[in-house]
């Protein structure tokens, strides 16, 4: 909640968001299990080792880590609101309200600094689209965030060919 990325179905579990052009209203899918495709890293080590004496022995190894230079995705961007700090989604329940009240605020989005009113509203189940359509700050001061153009997105991939090369001397 706010400017950090959360996990607001269970882990392992995705929803599809979409929001309407015209009204902003957001509407979310039934949670399902999404998992990223499989990948493949294919890792290839040599090594020659050449006895110099009889108690000393030098060795050359090269390592290639993954040698056939696949580029999968390996996470997607799960975060459908903003970083924006005014347009994010937040629980919301009427302890963060008593604890606003004292800030001025005349909501029940809950903040960090709201302590274990907050944590009370992000460690349980709440109404997240609800809480999508109805922020206290999304757009002009209320009603639905705007849902970040990057969810949903591929966001990280498997890391591109590396090579080592190696030297050991053994005396």
């Amino acid at each position: 909640p706010g400017a950090f990325p959360t996990d607001i179905v269970n882990r392992g579990k995705w929803i599809d968001v979409t929001q309407n052009s015209t009204t902003g209203v957001i509407t979310t899918s039934a949670p399902y299990t999404r998992r990223t495709p499989a990948y493949f890293d294919t890792d290839f080590n040599l090594k020659q080792a050449i006895h110099v004496t009889e108690r000393q022995e030098a060795s050359f190894d090269v390592t290639f880590t993954n040698l056939l230079n696949q580029h999968s995705v390996t996470a997607f961007n799960e975060q459908p609101d903003s970083g924006y700090s005014v347009n994010f989604l937040s629980p919301q329940t009427a302890g963060c309200g008593a604890v606003n009240k004292g800030y001025g605020i005349n909501s029940n989005a809950c903040w960090l600094p709201d302590g274990p009113a907050f944590y009370a509203g992000a460690m349980n189940a709440f109404n997240y689209t609800e809480a999508m359509n109805n922020s206290p700050l999304g757009s002009a001061g209320g009603g639905p965030i705007t849902i970040n153009s990057q969810y949903n997105k591929p966001y990280l991939y498997q890391l591109s060919r590396t090579i080592r090369f190696g030297f050991h001397y053994i005396f």
